[in-house]
């Protein structure tokens, strides 16, 4: 298979008609990038035997419980942490039970495995598990990570709620980030609107990383009250940032909002001169939901764009606007003749 090195031809060449001692020589080649680090023993030939198990029961889609609880409180952690991730991939309601049980686990990968798989299963009795585990600060970072993606997930008003309590008081820092970073990514996939503050303060981080995800988490729900916000972040250094600013500077949303649709408008004129593509691109999908006269006169221009990104979306622009883009109609035609892009 691709990647298999040396090591692994050697392995399978050897004189042997015994499965377990050819998937041994795959798993010799598969845990170890993890193992070693965390100090794990070797896997002996029971341990080998109950990961084939496992592996049978997900491709099966068989939901052994007696198997999955037997396997999920093995002695050897890769087995613990196998075990979480069949039942989160088998997607079956009685596996919350399961993972309630292993909620005690001392190792750090494995209780990682056990929030994300909790996420999985969209599990809402552990609501207030994850949020300790989530704001307690001895929490490890790769646990208290899973533990606000789990909360993107889990969508309800009582979860974002907990989301923006937790971005409101967590502290700057390298060790907060990976949290931040992901607390930011779930509360933007929550549809239920609420206070922005807790948003809008990682915009300005000094980690672009957090703020093109706070970008991102004030562009999604489509609430009017992130406008200014996102006008700002439209001028941001990064294009990362930009280009999901620039998406949210949307005609209904803008003239809904205190700023109004004329300054939004200006603000895509100014992306639309950006030397990233993706912020051009955003800023004339962004300028197609306007329906004045002068949004549509640029949409018109942009037909002869060369880069056939802008080109494409400014008609598509200009074709939601049906009767009210009638003046388009010439230019339109022209473009569907030879010497333009197909």
């Amino acid at each position: 298979f691709p990647g298999a090195d040396s090591r692994y031809l050697q392995r399978m060449s050897l004189p042997t008609r015994n499965p377990l001692v050819i998937v041994a020589a795959v798993l010799a080649l598969a845990v170890p990038s993890v193992a070693p680090a965390q100090n794990r023993p070797p896997l002996s030939a029971t341990d080998i035997a109950d990961i084939v198990t496992l592996e049978k029961i997900e491709d099966r889609r068989d939901f052994d419980a007696t198997a999955l609880q037997r396997i999920g409180t093995s002695r050897h952690p890769e087995l613990r942490r196998r075990a979480a991730l069949a039942i989160a991939r088998l997607y079956d309601p009685r596996g919350r039970d399961l993972l309630r049980l292993m909620r005690t686990e001392t190792d750090t990968a494995v209780l990682a495995t056990v929030v994300w798989a909790t996420g999985q299963l969209v599990d809402t009795s552990a609501v207030e598990w994850l949020d300790s585990l989530l704001r307690e600060e001895n929490t490890p970072v790769g646990v208290a990570t899973e533990a606000a993606g789990a909360f993107g997930k889990i969508r309800s008003s009582d979860t974002r709620l907990r989301l923006a309590l937790y971005l409101n008081d967590a502290a700057p820092g390298p060790k907060t980030a990976p949290v931040v970073a992901e607390a930011l990514l779930s509360i933007g996939r929550h549809r239920d609107r609420g206070d922005i503050r807790s948003i809008a303060r990682w915009a300005a981080s000094p980690d672009v990383e957090l703020r093109w995800r706070a970008a991102w988490a004030l562009f999604r729900p489509r609430d009017p009250i992130a406008v200014p916000e996102l006008l700002t972040l439209s001028k941001d250094p990064s294009p990362d940032v930009r280009f999901w600013a620039v998406r949210g500077l949307s005609g209904p949303r803008t003239d809904s909002s205190a700023v109004g649709s004329g300054i939004a408008e200006q603000a895509l004129m100014e992306a639309l001169a950006s030397d990233d593509r993706r912020v051009q691109a955003e800023a004339v999908r962004a300028l197609g939901t306007h329906s004045d006269g002068a949004s549509l006169v640029q949409l018109i221009l942009l037909l002869d764009a060369e880069d056939p990104w802008i080109a494409t979306f400014a008609a598509e622009g200009i074709g939601t606007r049906g009767d009210k883009a009638r003046a388009a109609i010439a230019q339109l035609s022209q473009t569907t003749t030879a010497g333009h892009p197909a």
